[in-house]
Formats: structure tokens, C-alpha cells, sequence
């Protein structure tokens, strides 16, 4: 077959399983280049794909690199997807919640997704940490204390990663392609229940307005692989959580669950809520939406999730200790964003806030920890003039903090009419 065949027949129809494995394995085998691909992601972009050829190109991405098959070694076990630009600390308190509910979790992590960090980031800034180990390592961990996380070291749905990265630098992220990235490699991992944040909004991964149809067809290439897959759509015009850079939002996650402090306008720990909700049910560990509401706060608040939290960090080789606040607070300069004039919190604008923070952590080529941003305000609030609306952290010697200052005060817009705002939650499908 040769490529511009393939090409031809999506024009005329819908592609065959034999098409998309022939194209996948070109993918795989560097035998087309990025030029080729760009036009096959464009053909598709223009005619569209059925939820046959999307699954078929999440199993052939599969079938490209090693298969885990985790559901078949250990029963029931979850997974977790975000599917946004902007990562959050959900799937970490996530992992603690149904562990400590002897649920178990699995992820493979890598550093291809997200455009604003990953799980992958986070967990490797627990000193010491290490989740690149063999199946039978990975089977022990899950064992010992209900979590897997495995690293991918490429072998792992590599056609996947190449496909996605190359839509990601041609700014070609179209919902087919991004939906079959994602069933790829939890196809490979062999979760048997999938639960996934669909971000809507600012945040979504394939523009605004595209989150039902991404959910959907996430549910529907889930039931085609077998795998039980529930689709939370989520809004995300505003943060979900109150904290923007790696060590503030470990800190907020560890907070969160240690119960030793409150973030406004965080909803990373009821969005850990609704997905808890949706798994225990999905599952059959709880019968009644009560049932499973209850379930969760017990772990919560008896203080179970957070020991299990320090216990997963700890048996992947990490430290806790660097989550310190008297440790992050030396050689740590403290600004506040306050307010111009009084008036309402009407949009903290994402891409404002995160490309700025993004710019303020890489000070000059090199990696500022300390960098980052607390909200104090959420969407919505009343606010006077002056009033503090953000800390922002960064090293003494980051002058790149005055350069970025401005756009930080830009992301916040302040009004005289208070906002409707949406829920949190759109719909659930399954």
C-alpha cells in the first residue's frame, strides 16, 4: 500500500482496520515523514472519523510497544486520565483515596502530555522518587500499597507519543487524534475501569466547546476495548486548584489532604470527590451515590488517604520533606497581586497565569523550584481596591518576576457586574 493510497480512501470513506494499521506502522517505523503525517491529520480534521477508526488507531498505537495487561494480574484496578492543557493535583489525591479504599490504581506516566506540567513532574519533585521498573516491580508496588505508577521509557504505545507530539508542534490537536493518544496507552496499561476528566473551557485540550464530544467518544472507543470508561466534563474557564507551580501545588495536595490548611477557590479536592463517586459506583463498591459520598469522606477526614498519600511516596523511593514550608521559604522572595479598584473577580485568565508562571520557573535557562502562585481570590469574589488577589514566590536573584508582573496582573479581570458562574461539573457519560 503506499501512503498517498491511504489518503485516497479516507477521502472516499471510512478507513478500514488494514489502513490504520498500515499507517500506524509507518508511524512507528519512522518510514513517513512529519510532512506525510501533518496531512493525514488534516485529511482527517476535514472528514472527520468514526468511533471504529478511532479505536482502531488507539489498538494499533497499542499494539506498536509492550502491553501491561495489568487488569488480568490483579483484578479490579482504575486509571486516570486528565484530558486538558493545565494539570492539576487530582490524580495524586485520587491514587490516595482509592488506595486507602483498597482500590487499586495504576498509571503510566510520561512527560509527552500537557502543556502546563504532568503527574510526571510532580511526582519526580519528591526527592528520590523512581517509577521506572520492570512489570514485576510494578505488579510488587500494587501489592504493597494499591498503587502502580510506571514511567514510560518509550516502549509503551511509542507510536502514540510520536503521533500526539508531532499534532502538539504543528498545533494540530484535533479531538480523533487526542482521543485515540489516550485510549492507546491505557489500552496498553490494561486498567479495566477508566475514569477521565474532561476538561471544558480555557483549559480544554481540543478548544472550547469540544469536551461533550471528546467525553462521548472516549465512553464509545472505551466500551469497543473493553475497558469500562466514565467521562467527567468539567469546566475549566478558572483554575481547579488555588496553586500554579510544581512545589506550591505539592504543597496544596498535601495540604489538602492532611487537612492542615484551606485554599480559596480550590476544587481539586471535590473534583477527587466526584471521581471517587463515579469509581466506587462504576465498580459496584457502592450502590448509592450516599453510599460512595460517604465512603470518601471517611478516608478523608479520618486522615486515612493522607497516611496512604506519604506511604505511596515513600515506596516509590520519594521524600516528603522538601514540601517543607520552613525549607521553601529560605531564599524565597514573597509579591502580592492586588486589586485596582474594587469591583468582582469576572475571569482569571489561564493562559495569562500559567504561560506567566511557566516564564517566571525557567529564570534564564535554569529551573527556579521556589517559583509560583497562590490565588486568593476565586471567580466571582467581591474584592476592594488594594486587596491582595495572588502571592507569587520566587528566588531572590529571578528578575524575570518584574518582566512577567504585568501579564500576571492582566490575568485578572475585575468588573462592577459579579459573574454568573458555572458549575464545576457538566455532565458525566458513561
Amino acid at each position: 500500500m503506499e501512503f498517498k493510497s491511504l489518503l485516497s480512501a479516507k477521502k472516499k470513506g471510512e478507513l478500514t482496520q488494514h489502513h490504520i494499521d498500515y499507517f500506524v506502522s509507518q508511524v512507528a517505523s519512522d518510514s513517513v515523514s512529519q510532512r506525510q503525517i501533518t496531512d493525514f491529520i488534516k485529511i482527517i480534521d476535514k472528514y472527520g472519523c468514526s468511533d471504529a477508526e478511532v479505536f482502531y488507531l488507539a489498538n494499533a498505537m497499542a499494539d506498536s510497544g509492550i502491553k501491561l495487561n495489568l487488569g488480568t494480574e490483579l483484578g479490579l484496578c482504575v486509571d486516570k486520565h486528565s484530558a486538558g492543557s493545565v494539570s492539576d493535583g487530582t490524580s495524586l489525591l485520587l491514587m490516595s483515596i482509592l488506595a486507602s479504599l483498597n482500590i487499586n490504581f495504576v498509571k503510566v506516566v510520561s512527560n509527552v502530555y500537557g502543556n502546563h506540567g504532568n503527574l510526571l513532574d510532580k511526582l519526580n519533585k519528591f526527592k528520590g522518587f523512581n517509577a521506572m521498573m520492570s512489570k514485576e516491580e510494578l505488579l510488587d508496588k500494587v501489592n504493597f500499597c494499591s498503587v502502580g505508577i510506571l514511567e514510560n521509557d518509550g516502549s509503551i504505545a511509542p507510536a502514540a507519543g510520536k503521533l500526539y507530539s508531532i499534532c502538539k508542534e504543528n498545533e494540530l490537536l484535533i479531538e480523533p487524534i487526542v482521543s485515540a493518544s489516550i485510549m492507546a496507552n491505557k489500552i496498553a496499561t490494561g486498567a479495566n475501569l477508566l475514569i477521565i476528566d474532561v476538561k471544558d473551557g480555557e483549559g480544554s485540550v481540543v478548544g472550547q466547546n469540544n469536551a461533550i464530544t471528546l467525553a462521548n467518544r472516549l465512553v464509545n472507543v472505551g466500551k469497543l476495548a473493553n475497558i469500562k470508561t466514565v467521562a467527567i466534563i468539567t469546566d475549566l474557564n478558572w483554575p481547579i486548584s488555588a496553586s500554579v507551580g510544581t512545589s506550591l501545588e505539592l504543597q496544596e495536595i498535601k495540604d489538602t489532604l492532611s487537612k492542615a490548611k484551606e485554599y480559596v477557590g480550590s476544587n481539586i479536592l471535590k473534583l477527587a470527590e466526584e471521581m471517587t463517586v463515579c469509581t466506587l459506583m462504576a465498580s459496584g463498591k457502592a450502590t448509592t451515590r450516599s453510599k460512595a459520598v460517604e465512603m470518601f469522606e471517611d478516608v478523608v477526614n479520618s486522615g486515612k488517604a493522607y497516611n496512604k498519600f506519604c506511604q505511596i511516596i515513600d515506596c516509590y523511593g520519594g521524600s516528603l520533606e522538601n514540601l517543607s514550608r520552613t525549607q521553601k521559604l529560605v531564599d524565597t522572595a514573597v509579591s502580592y497581586i492586588t486589586a485596582d479598584f474594587s469591583g468582582y473577580v469576572t475571569d482569571i485568565m489561564l493562559d495569562k497565569l500559567y504561560s506567566s508562571i511557566k516564564f517566571l520557573i525557567s529564570n534564564k535557562g535554569e529551573y527556579d523550584s521556589s517559583a509560583g502562585i497562590v490565588l486568593m481570590c476565586a471567580e466571582g469574589d467581591k474584592v476592594a481596591q488594594g486587596q491582595k488577589l495572588a502571592k507569587v514566590f520566587y528566588s531572590h536573584d529571578n528578575n524575570r518576576y518584574f518582566k512577567v508582573a504585568d501579564n500576571l496582573y492582566r490575568a485578572f479581570k475585575i468588573s462592577n457586574e459579579k459573574p454568573i458562574k458555572n458549575n464545576l461539573f457538566y455532565k458525566v457519560v458513561i
